[in-house]
C-alpha cells in the first residue's frame, strides 16, 4: 500500500457511518453464520450420538457394520470442518464489503473494487462450502441410519 494512500482500518476520517447496504450484508452475514452454526451443531451431535451408539449398541449387535459407523463419524467431521471453513470466510467477506466501503469513501474507487473483486470470490467459497456441509451431514445421518438398520435387513 502506497504510504500516502490513506488506510481504511487506521484512519478514522474513513470510517463510515452504518449504511443501509451495510446493514443489510451485516444481517445476511448473520444469518448465514446461524445456519453454519445450526450445521456445526448437528455435525458434533451426529458424532457424539454416533459415539453413544458405538458404544451401547454395536457391542450388543455384532452385525452392525463397523465400517459405516465410522464413515458416518468421517463424514459428520468433514460437515463440521466445512461449516468451521464458511464461517471464517463469510466473515471475510464482510470484512472486504466493509474495506470496498472506506477506500471509496477515501476516494480510491479502484481499491474498491479489488476487494469487491476478492469479495465475489470468496462468496463462491462460502457458497460451495455451504453446500457440501449440508450435503456430508445428510449423507452421515443416511450412513449412520444404514447402519444401524443392517441387521435387519441381513
Amino acid at each position: 500500500m502506497n504510504e500516502s494512500a490513506p488506510n481504511p482500518d487506521l484512519d478514522p476520517q474513513s470510517a463510515l457511518a452504518e449504511t443501509k447496504s451495510l446493514v443489510l450484508e451485516r444481517e445476511l452475514v448473520d444469518r448465514y453464520q446461524s445456519f453454519s452454526a445450526e450445521i456445526l451443531r448437528l455435525s458434533l451431535l451426529g458424532i457424539a450420538v454416533t459415539g453413544f451408539f458405538f458404544e451401547k449398541v454395536v457391542q450388543t449387535l455384532p452385525d452392525v457394520p463397523k465400517m459405516l459407523v465410522g464413515l458416518s463419524v468421517l463424514l459428520f467431521g468433514l460437515a463440521a470442518a466445512f461449516a468451521l471453513y464458511h464461517r471464517f470466510w463469510s466473515c471475510e467477506t464482510l470484512r472486504l464489503f466493509v474495506w470496498s466501503l472506506r477506500f471509496d469513501a477515501c476516494g480510491e474507487p479502484e481499491k474498491a473494487k479489488q476487494c469487491l473483486d476478492e469479495r465475489t470470490l470468496r462468496s463462491r467459497n462460502c457458497i460451495a462450502s455451504k453446500l457440501v456441509s449440508c450435503f456430508l451431514l445428510g449423507f452421515g445421518a443416511v450412513t449412520l441410519a444404514v447402519a444401524f438398520v443392517w441387521p435387519l435387513w441381513v
